[in-house]
This record gives structure tokens, sequence and C-alpha cells, in this order.
């Protein structure tokens, strides 16, 4: 928007304006786990918050920066909060846009949270724009492309969305799986190999499925055991966990300790039935219980993500044996 007039430092002040809401993770600490997991992307994702940061931001870059006026650093400010909002609301976490008017979070579950094919190429050709001065043909090229891929690259993430989509449905009627719901979404580093969870009335089914698939079937079971919360489920901390989780979570407990697994984030354990990225512990009495949050166990492993990309590559039909 202003790499004519200001080159890099247009740049630099858009990448730190489009990371501003993500620094609410810096105050997630001072709330109970089950309020942090809502405070994350909520209030400072949100269209409101975009509208009232920018133009302080804005002004602020206009005293540092002479050669664009205040509305003009404004106006990039402003985009560039907007797109990571925009961004976020495709992954799977929830996005709280219309926040403090509504707790809706939007989440079209299209892109993984952390998506090597969208953030490798854009930092490459970046990366590649900022040697080349403000003015060039190629830095305006180079710029450019970044922006219509990024656009196409969400635009692909939905139709494989709804391809994916298509190809739970016929495989939930052709195994005569009856359920209420499901949903789908990506595993992390790319949105090639994704998890299908289907809810019925005692459990979830749930599933891994690629577009090379030759099949679909296969579909595992996990019982919700939804009972053993309910001591604890009239407290307001586990029905704002209840809401974090859209309903898709099992509960499990261990000794004294109950504990609450989220569905809807694959891991990178993809032959584990404890794959649940998000699980949180609650124990105590039934008033004022103690409620945390498990480390995420995504299991980084290299020998799970070779085994990650041989599922990505070959159909599921060839790997039945090995799963």
């Amino acid at each position: 928007m202003l790499g004519n007039k200001e080159g890099n430092k247009a740049l630099l002040w858009g990448a730190i304006a489009a990371n501003i809401p993500d620094f609410d993770s810096a105050i997630t600490s001072l709330f109970s786990p089950a309020s942090a997991v809502l405070v994350h992307r909520g209030f400072s994702h949100s269209i409101l918050f975009a509208l009232a940061v920018s133009p302080i931001l804005g002004l602020i870059a206009a005293k540092l920066f002479k050669s664009a006026n205040k509305w003009q650093w404004i106006g990039l400010t402003l985009t560039a909060i907007l797109s990571h909002i925009a961004i976020d609301c495709f992954n799977t976490y929830g996005t709280g846009i219309f926040e403090p008017f509504s707790n809706i979070r939007v989440a079209y579950d299209t892109m993984p949270i952390v998506d090597l094919m969208l953030l490798v190429p854009i930092l490459l050709l970046m990366s590649i724009a900022l040697f080349f001065k403000a003015k060039t043909k190629t830095r305006t090229v180079v710029s450019s492309i970044v922006i219509v891929f990024t656009v196409a690259y969400v635009g692909y993430s939905i139709l494989v969305k709804h391809a994916i989509e298509s190809r739970v449905k016929q495989s939930l009627i052709s195994e005569e799986i009856e359920h209420s719901r499901f949903l789908t979404a990506p595993l992390p580093i790319t949105n090639l190999l994704w998890l299908a969870v289907a809810e019925d009335n005692e459990g979830f089914y749930y599933n891994y499925i690629s577009l090379k698939d030759d099949t679909t079937a296969n579909w595992h079971y996990l019982r919700k055991n939804h009972q053993l919360l309910e001591d604890y489920s009239k407290l307001v901390e586990v029905k704002k966990l209840q809401r974090f989780t859209k309903g898709f979570y099992t509960v499990t407990s261990k000794g004294d300790t109950i504990i609450l697994n989220d569905l809807r984030f694959g891991g990178m354990d993809i032959t584990s039935n404890n794959w649940f990225v998000f699980s949180f512990k609650i124990w105590g009495n039934n008033k004022e219980p103690n409620i945390s949050r498990s480390h995420p166990n995504r299991k980084m492993s290299s020998e799970n993500i070779k085994l990650y990309w041989e599922r990505i590559k070959e159909p599921k039909k060839s790997l039945n044996e090995k799963y």
C-alpha cells in the first residue's frame, strides 16, 4: 500500500501491525485456563479492536515516517490487522470477530493454525522483495504475487474442505453410521490430510481422510462419557470449556482427576488413540475445582512426521495394514 513511498518501512510496519492481535498471548497467563483459551483470539481479534487501534498505530507511524500522511498509515494499519483477523477465521481455533457484542467464534476449519504451504511461500517472496528498491517494478510484481497467492490459497482451502466433506458424507452413509453432526479440520502443517469427527448420542467417530484416499472406511470410536463431568457441569469455568470445544469433547478419568479432551484439533500422531492437542484436567471439590490445561500433544517427532507424509502421498487402501 505504501511501498512506493516508504519502502521496507511500510513492510516492517505492516508486519508489526498484522501481529498486534496475537499479543493477547502475553496476558493469557493472568486468566484461568478456561478463560485464557477464550481470551486468545477474543476481543483482540475483533473488528471493533481493529477500528479502535488502527488510528493510534497509524498516527504513531506518521510521526516516525514522514513520506506518507496519517490517513495512509491508518489505512495500512487497519488493512494489516483485518487481514490477520480474516486469515484466522479460516482455521479451527475460533475467532471472536464480533466481540464484545457477541461471543460467537468464527471458524471455517479450512486451514491449520500453522500451514507451511501458505507461510513458506509468503516468507520467501517477501524476503526477496526486501532486496529491491521501493519503486522498482520487480518489487511491485513480487508483492502482487504474494497477495494473489494468499487469496488463491484461501480459496483453494475452501474447495478442498468441500471435497473432503463430500467424501465424509458419502462414507458415513455407506458405513451406515448414524450421526447428528460432523466436522472436518486439516491436521497441522498442510491441509492435505484431514481429521473428520462425527457425533452420535453416545460418542464420536473419527477418521483421517485425504483427497488421494481410495476408501474412507476404518472409522474409530470414542465414547463421550459426559456423565463423568456431571459434578462440575454447572460451573462457569466448565461451561467456558464446553463453549470453546463447541460440544466436540470427550471426558475421561484418571484417579480423582477428570480430563476433558477437545476433539476439534488433530495431532501429528495419527496412529494413536490419544491424539488430543487440547486437554483440560479438572479435580477437587465441585464448587471451586482446580482446572489446568495440559501442554499441546502435537508429538512433532521425526517418525510421526514421516508417517504423516507417507499418509498424504499414498491412498489409505495401501496403508491399512500399516495402521
